[in-house]
């Protein structure tokens, strides 16, 4: 394990942006593409390293086809960190500070932390629980390889036997994904009513 990775910073990128009909991390959004809004909510957070998981970007998949799970074991085998802060980048509504709260509470009890009703973003300590179930998801992903099957384990599968926590989140909207053009466009009037608002207060 490397000591000198305590959080490391993971941008889930590998998706098929089918329904959004090209790649959604080079999509611009509020003036850079989604992936480097993404970076840069992640810097904001205090994270120091972040790596882009994704047959396209730093770190392919290890079992390709087989969703976000591959990605993030994929990251897990390459820098062997001591805990990781996922973030998927279709999420351009979500803040630095809930992502600093992820940190803290995983931190604080070393458990998968995640908020209500989504299993991303995720913080995932790296320990022996953790390493139990990537190893029972290797063995289901390279199975489903070898038949051709093109769905791997989900994430909600992957933590089935990983102590977890949810955390309690004031606004649902601050997490949705966007996985369409007309959805792209509604998170980023969001998102510019909420810097008007925040530069009002901010000049008050």
């Amino acid at each position: 394990m490397n000591s000198h990775l305590t959080c490391l910073g993971v941008v889930l990128a590998g998706g098929n942006s089918t329904r959004m009909g090209q790649d959604k991390a080079s999509l611009t959004f509020a003036n850079n593409s989604l992936l480097a809004h993404t970076k840069a909510i992640m810097h904001h957070a205090g994270i120091k390293e972040t790596v882009v998981s994704g047959n396209n970007y730093q770190v392919a998949d290890l079992y390709p086809n087989q969703g976000p799970v591959s990605g993030i074991l994929s990251v897990i085998a390459q820098y062997r960190p001591q805990s990781l802060i996922i973030l998927p980048v279709d999420m351009p509504l979500i803040t630095s500070d809930l992502i600093k709260q992820l940190i803290m509470h995983g931190q604080l009890k070393q458990q998968a932390t995640f908020y209500q009703g989504n299993r991303l973003p995720l913080f995932l300590p790296i320990n022996g629980f953790t390493e139990l179930a990537m190893n029972k998801v290797k063995q289901q992903m390279s199975l489903n390889s070898n038949s051709q099957q093109t769905k791997g384990p989900s994430i909600q599968d992957f933590l089935e036997n990983v102590p977890q926590q949810a955390l309690k989140i004031s606004d649902e909207r601050l997490l949705i994904n966007t996985n369409t053009p007309n959805q792209l466009q509604l998170a980023l009037q969001q998102y510019s009513k909420r810097n008007k608002h925040e530069q009002f207060k901010a000049n008050r």
